[in-house]
C-alpha cells in the first residue's frame, strides 16, 4: 500500500534521492515513519516488524528496491519502494509501488513528487513499461494528479482499495540517436496500452462483472465475442448474462502474461492467459477509444489453453 495524501508545493530544501541500500543507517528511521502511519494493524503493531520489512525491501538492482529522500541534515524525509506484488488479490500484474510515505512535517512540499519521479526513472532504466499501485483516499488524488490512471477498485473489510497504473517511457539507449519525438511517441503508445489494460482488468474484476450497468459501459455497441466454450455473444444481453453468472464470493479471475500492442491511435490489442474456476484460456481483446476518451471493448476471443 502507498500513501502520499497531500500534493502541491516544492521541497523547501535540497533533497538527495538515493537507494536505501546505500544508506542502511536510515532503515530504522524509514521503518519508524511507516510504523507511525500504518502500525495500527494488530499483526503489524510492533516497530521491529516494520524494520524487518524495510530492510528486506532495500534491494539494489533487483526487486524489491527502496528509494529514500534525504535531508541536508542526513535525516529521512520519506521513502518509496517497488516490489513484484502488493495486494494478494491482484498477483496478476507487476511491479507495484510499495510503502510510499513522507514524514508528516514534509508533506505538501514536493517530497512525494520527487520520490515518485525518481522511482519511475529507476523502473524505466531497468526495463519496466508500467507501474501499479494499490492505495486509498486521499492518496488517489496524488497519483491521478501525476497522470496515473484508475484501473479498478475492490473492497476489503472496512476499506476500499483503489488500483492505479501508469505507463513509463523507455530509457534511451543512445541519446545521440533517440530523438525527443520518438520518446514522446513511445510514451503516448505506452499510455494507451496502459489505459486499455486498466479497462481489461476492470472488466475482469468481480465487482465490475457483478454490476451489469458498470460492465455494460465497457462494451462497445458492436461488441462481439467468440467464447472459449465455442459460443458467440453480442452486445445485447451480455452484461446481464455476465452479472447473473458472477459470484462475489468466488476466487477472482487470474490473469497471466498480459501484453499489448497499439494497432492505431485509439486501437489496442491485448493478449493474455486467464484462469477461472480451474479452466485456463488464451484470450485476445480489441479495445477502441471513443470520442469522450473512454475505452470500450468491441471484440474478444477465448481459446482453451493446454495445461
Amino acid at each position: 500500500m502507498s500513501d502520499e495524501p497531500t500534493t502541491g508545493g516544492e521541497a523547501t530544501a535540497p533533497l538527495e534521492i538515493a537507494l536505501l541500500a546505500d544508506h542502511p543507517d536510515l532503515i530504522p528511521a524509514v521503518a519508524e515513519i511507516r510504523w507511525r502511519e500504518w502500525g495500527g494493524v494488530p499483526e503489524r503493531a510492533e516497530l521491529d516488524w516494520w524494520v524487518d520489512v524495510t530492510a528486506r525491501e532495500a534491494g539494489r538492482e533487483g526487486l524489491p528496491v527502496t528509494l529514500v529522500a534525504i535531508e541536508p541534515s542526513a535525516e529521512a524525509a520519506g521513502a518509496v519502494g517497488l516490489g513484484r506484488f502488493d495486494p494478494e488479490e491482484r498477483r496478476d500484474r507487476s511491479p507495484w509501488v510499495l510503502g510510499m510515505i513522507v514524514r508528516p512535517g514534509r508533506r505538501g512540499t514536493g517530497v512525494g513528487r520527487l520520490l515518485l519521479e525518481s522511482l519511475s526513472r529507476w523502473a524505466a532504466e531497468h526495463g519496466y513499461q508500467r507501474l501499479w499501485v494499490a492505495t486509498g483516499d486521499p492518496a488517489v488524488s496524488f497519483y491521478r494528479s501525476w497522470g496515473w490512471t484508475m484501473a479498478e477498485t475492490f473492497d476489503r473489510p472496512a476499506e476500499r482499495i483503489a488500483i492505479l497504473c501508469t505507463g513509463l517511457r523507455r530509457a534511451a539507449i543512445d541519446c545521440e540517436h533517440d530523438s525527443m519525438d520518438k520518446t514522446d511517441q513511445q510514451a503516448a503508445t505506452d499510455r494507451q496500452i496502459a489505459e486499455a489494460m486498466a479497462a481489461e482488468h476492470e472488466s475482469l474484476s468481480p465487482e465490475c462483472r457483478a454490476d451489469a450497468d458498470r460492465f455494460g459501459e465497457l462494451l462497445a455497441p458492436d461488441f462481439h465475442e467468440f467464447g472459449a466454450s465455442g459460443g458467440e455473444l453480442g452486445y445485447e444481453g451480455t452484461a446481464a448474462l455476465v452479472a447473473a453468472a458472477t459470484d462475489l464470493d468466488t476466487e477472482p479471475i487470474k490473469v497471466e502474461n498480459m501484453r499489448g500492442w497499439l494497432l492505431a491511435d485509439g486501437l489496442v490489442m491485448l493478449k493474455y492467459t486467464s484462469e477461472n474456476r480451474g479452466r485456463r484460456s488464451n484470450r485476445t481483446s480489441l479495445w477502441r477509444r471513443g470520442a469522450a476518451g473512454r475505452w470500450q471493448i468491441f471484440h474478444h476471443q477465448g481459446t482453451l489453453a493446454a495445461r
